[in-house]
């Protein structure tokens, strides 16, 4: 005999579907940031967010590539508005400082890609993306999960960086290493485990609300 369609089942497939998407980006999926242009605003505010971190820096002697916080908001990005939104939002961080806005650590202008820090910047899109993906594909709201992404988003990072780097200034690889990788990788690490937490956190209120809703 062929199984009857349990009516009461199927209503809670689209509730748990949209609960399970909380988890792969906590803010894209909610309700007031569905539409067009809540998620316009909400990448915005984001590559905003990024040009505030650029300028919060601490300058090294022995490198030209400063401690800036624009890798932990990159990879904030990718954990709480998933592969697309994040990447987008990191392209529009770009696009503002190639038109002339001073949202780099040192200024903007087109020019500007020609830096040796330059590669960083590319680097933030795919880092959000990947971030955001390995999110998306583990399926998970917890720290462990977050973290997994944010040691992905951070390898994309400091691989095109140093890249960029070693081509610009013409040195080696492991001088690239000593002036784009090992000063930071440490401090990097912290924030990545600090956007993990951040990001678990916000899963897990975006899950508790969304649970309080009346008919949820």
């Amino acid at each position: 005999m062929r199984r009857r369609n349990d009516p009461a089942r199927q209503s809670l497939r689209p509730n748990q579907d949209r609960v399970r998407s909380l988890a792969r980006c906590p803010l894209a999926h909610r309700r007031s940031l569905t539409s067009v242009t809540g998620r316009i605003v909400l990448s915005l505010s984001f590559a905003v967010i990024m040009s505030v971190a650029a300028r919060v820096q601490i300058a090294l002697p022995f490198t030209p590539v400063p401690i800036t916080f624009q890798t932990f908001v990159a990879l904030l990005a990718g954990m709480l508005l998933g592969p697309g939104l994040g990447m987008a939002a990191m392209l529009e961080y770009l696009c503002l400082g190639a038109i002339g806005f001073p949202v780099f650590a040192h200024g903007g202008g087109i020019a500007y890609f020609l830096s040796p820090t330059a590669g960083y910047l590319i680097s933030f899109p795919l880092a959000a993306a990947l971030t955001g993906k390995v999110v998306q594909t583990l399926g998970r709201e917890d720290v462990r999960s977050f973290g997994l992404a944010a040691m992905v988003g951070l390898i994309v990072n400091y691989s095109i960086g140093c890249l960029w780097l070693s081509a610009i200034t013409r040195q080696d690889a492991w001088m690239a290493l000593i002036w784009g990788v090992l000063p930071f990788i440490g401090l990097d690490i912290v924030k990545g485990a600090i956007a993990a937490c951040l990001a678990a956190a916000a899963s897990r209120m975006a899950h508790n609300q969304w649970h309080d809703r009346p008919g949820s």
